[in-house]
């Protein structure tokens, strides 16, 4: 172009992007003010993971010109500036130039829209999934050994925890582009049935099993979450199943004759007394949370010389212990005692034959309701009294399912 004397060549002109946006000059110095457009509809949005949404309030011109001209590192500022410095992109680029500065701290898009900034509680991203290890179990009961079992009697107590230590969530901060330790949040307790919480929320809690004579199997779930104050991570589930035994039978493991709540050995009466060390099976569990009880039945005790001894029906309650000499757990001690009788009671029982008198004994538990549940048939917990004429001695016996066990003989006392 030809300039004419005396005149200098008007500037050319500068075209136009399609947001009527003249460029800056390319002399111009970077702390040159550039103005957005004030009609324009940038947005930052979330993605379509709704896991990961940023949330958004809107920017003004003049609070945006403020956060571009300081000097940061902050990945979200730099993107703002990013808008600010070259608003007529395209959805490519400005994706690009994003993911190229975010990288894994950042998910983004972004459509026609106005200038926004995110929250203080969006400002974080997820930089590694929460994680927490599985979730515990310890019996309240010491016997049996293994605490850790997910078999239960009726009635006991075990301890489910999360081990809170295992804890592991780290987010990034889009503000400072800085990755930080979020810590572990609200732990909230349930179970399915079969079973009560002690509490609902915490670390740990404590299940007790249901008692009732067909317990359903609970499942115990703690629902774990992170903070709530950065990025809020997935909500993490850990569950356990129980199974609930019932009792279901008794075992006798030892025997002792007590009569010295008697007088000394003599000849004029007779009696038998002997204590039996009884336990609940199975042993596998544990049931000292439950209270128990013989239905004793009414019975008439008649005696060779035609005399009789009536006795009311009554209960016998007990609770299962463990043995401190033997270890052994589910234990309860069972007096089987008779008399004392005078010797003459015998008379008319020819000299070699044995007076018996057999008395079947059930057992009951008190379930959650109060009622008490039949759990041990009298057939299978049978007491025997059993007079020898020839020595007048007596003996106590305790019968069960599959085998019977004797006491010793003793007597007869003055």
């Amino acid at each position: 172009m030809t300039t004419l004397p005396g005149r200098e060549a008007p500037p050319s002109p500068m075209r136009k992007n399609r947001n009527g946006i003249t460029p800056s000059h390319p002399h111009d110095t970077p702390t040159t003010p550039r103005k957005l457009p004030q009609n324009n509809n940038a947005k930052l949005l979330q993605t379509n993971r709704t896991s990961e949404v940023l949330k958004i309030q809107p920017l003004t011109t003049a609070s945006a010109e403020s956060l571009c001209a300081t000097p940061s590192t902050c990945v979200v500022r730099e993107a703002i500036c990013i808008l600010r410095e070259d608003y007529n992109m395209t959805k490519k680029r400005f994706e690009f130039k994003w993911n190229l500065k975010v990288v894994n701290c950042v998910w983004v898009a972004l459509i026609v829209g106005s200038l926004s900034t995110l929250d203080a509680n969006a400002a974080y991203t997820q930089a590694s999934v929460a994680t927490v290890g599985a979730m515990t179990s310890q019996t309240v009961a010491t016997a049996p050994s293994n605490r850790s079992r997910t078999t239960l009697g009726i009635g006991e107590e075990v301890t489910c925890s999360i081990p809170t230590g295992t804890w592991s969530d780290t987010d990034c901060n889009a503000s400072t582009n800085t990755i930080e330790v979020d810590t572990i949040g609200t732990i909230t307790w349930s179970v399915s049935s079969g079973g009560t919480l002690s509490s609902s929320t915490g670390a740990s809690t404590v299940l007790t099993a249901e008692i009732s004579a067909t317990p359903p199997s609970p499942t115990v779930t703690a629902t774990i979450k992170d903070s709530q104050s950065k990025y809020n991570d997935t909500t993490i589930t850990k569950n356990m199943i129980f199974t609930i035994a019932v009792p279901s039978g008794v075992t006798v493991t030892a025997v002792m004759d007590d009569y010295s709540h008697w007088s000394t050995r003599g000849n004029a009466y007779v009696g038998c007394s002997t204590l039996f060390d009884l336990h609940l099976t199975p042993l596998t569990v544990n049931f000292y949370n439950v209270s128990f009880r013989e239905d004793v039945p009414a019975y008439t005790y008649t005696w060779s010389d035609g005399s009789t001894d009536p006795t009311a029906q009554h209960y016998v309650t007990y609770a299962v212990t463990t043995n401190p000499s033997t270890g052994i757990h589910n234990g309860f001690l069972d007096l089987v005692d008779l008399g004392l009788k005078p010797v003459t009671a015998l008379v008319g029982l020819p000299a070699t034959s044995f007076l018996t008198f057999t008395i079947p004994i059930p057992h009951q538990f008190q379930n959650d309701g109060g009622i008490w549940v039949l759990f041990l048939a009298g057939t299978d917990n049978t007491h025997i009294k059993s007079f020898d004429r020839s020595t007048n001695e007596g003996r106590s016996s305790v019968q069960g399912a599959s085998s019977t066990v004797h006491g010793g003989w003793i007597g007869p006392f003055k």
